[in-house]
């Protein structure tokens, strides 16, 4: 994700003439919630009005455990 740009950065005189802008749509949202749960305490970035997260990895024995677990279930097949 970079810097916003307005959509109309980018369109001729032409097209502009033939845009209508009509406002938010019932059901369309202005702000999305991108994080899982198991995220750290979002940060503010350098981009205003956006938030960043850090995933929480998960402790090596963990993974250990999933991966056993989960050769198991491959061999049951």
């Amino acid at each position: 994700m970079g810097q916003p740009v307005k959509i109309v950065q980018g369109l001729s005189p032409a097209a502009m003439s033939r845009s209508k802008f009509i406002g938010i749509r019932p059901g369309e949202r202005l702000h999305e919630i991108l994080f899982a749960r198991a995220r750290k305490r979002p940060r503010r970035p350098e981009i205003e009005g956006t938030v960043a997260s850090r995933p929480i990895s998960p402790l090596l024995e963990a993974m250990r455990g999933w991966l056993a677990a989960l050769e198991q279930g491959l061999r049951a097949d």
